[in-house]
């Protein structure tokens, strides 16, 4: 049972004391947090009661709050996708947040809930300031993640729907993979223009892209050669076009071609262990690697890396999320806020 099960049906902010928020926080963040980082992070937080039938935030209203349900249950509705319930633990409003846009979905409490509320500057400054628990985040996130992008959904209009992607049959879709002038010798300005066509980077600053671009080690290949690559790193393509084949132990197996701008595997081969993948030259091509130690390193200097990459798996995890839950979906299926992906991981 919950420290803060129990409340009365008011708001008052001193129905609970400091240690009481602060032990509920370190259960959410996880038991290798200190008790005073997550003091530091409860005294920023206030609590609030929804009653049943209240919306605690609605579609195109600013996304500049995070929600951490402590009891009762919160809905995410869109007209065209099934609603799905969060519950005790869950934490809301980090997708639209990260994704720097208004809220997609309307929440509304589909019982009387206590809510601790925290403002995203509050949230990203307490990960900038504790890098550790940065890291662990985004590998969870990471892990949660498979190793193709799939079709973005659109939540703009009253019904959600999925945008198509460019297949091999030759099916028209979006394809957010850079363009980019010339294949062979590029300068580095226009490496620092892959880097910033890449998703996973798309947000990081100048500063920290130059310092990426200087710790990237290339790898050549010719055209047709294969390699298996080496896990615990972040590959791009720089120059060319290869097909991946990736596998994991329970047999899954999937297969994405990458142009320049491109991450081979998304984030998957960040996190050892949990891919293999082989890569084949469909033409001669260079890729950058960006060891995981490396790219951590610069962001705890750049924590625009941080930012960048959580905009990326957001986006990703919302994908996954919605291709079950259109309207025809089965009811079970819904939402995937990140950091719920983050913190069952």
């Amino acid at each position: 049972m919950s420290a803060f099960e129990g409340f009365p049906g008011e708001t008052r902010e001193d129905d609970s004391s400091d240690l009481e928020r602060a032990l509920w926080v370190r259960t959410l963040l996880g038991e290798g947090e200190e008790l005073s980082e997550s003091t530091a992070l409860a005294r920023r937080m206030r609590k609030s009661l929804l009653e049943r039938g209240r919306y605690l935030y609605r579609q195109g209203s600013s996304s500049d709050t995070v929600y951490f349900i402590v009891s009762g249950s919160v809905a995410l509705v869109h007209d065209g996708v099934k609603t799905r319930e969060f519950g005790e633990r869950s934490v809301l409003g980090l997708i639209d947040s990260s994704l720097n846009r208004l809220h997609a979905f309307d929440a509304l409490a589909h019982e009387d809930s206590v809510v601790l509320e925290l403002d995203i500057e509050d949230w990203f400054e307490f990960l900038e300031d504790n890098f550790e628990l940065t890291c662990r985040i985004l590998l969870r996130l990471a892990n949660a993640l498979p190793p193709t992008s799939p079709p973005k959904p659109d939540l703009s209009r009253p019904t959600a729907f999925l945008r198509k992607r460019r297949s091999r049959t030759g099916e028209q879709v979006e394809d957010h993979r850079a363009s980019l002038g010339p294949t062979l010798g590029l300068s580095f300005v226009e490496r620092l223009a892959v880097l910033r066509a890449c998703p996973p980077l798309a947000q990081a600053r100048i500063q920290a892209l130059a310092r990426l671009a200087h710790f990237a080690e290339m790898v050549s290949l010719g055209q047709g050669e294969a390699r298996t690559l080496e896990p615990g790193a972040l590959y791009l393509v720089e120059t060319g076009r290869v097909l991946s084949t990736t596998r994991e132990s329970e047999g899954n197996v999937w297969h994405d071609e990458t142009r320049p701008g491109g991450a081979i595997a998304g984030v998957g081969l960040l996190q050892a262990g949990r891919f293999e993948t082989e890569v084949s030259a469909l033409e001669p091509s260079t890729l950058f690697r960006i060891s995981r130690e490396r790219l951590f390193d610069v962001m705890e200097d750049h924590f625009s890396v941080a930012t960048s990459l959580f905009a990326y798996t957001a986006a990703e995890l919302e994908a996954v999320a919605l291709q079950g839950s259109l309207a025809s979906a089965p009811s079970q299926a819904g939402f995937v806020d990140p950091f719920e992906a983050a913190a069952a991981g």
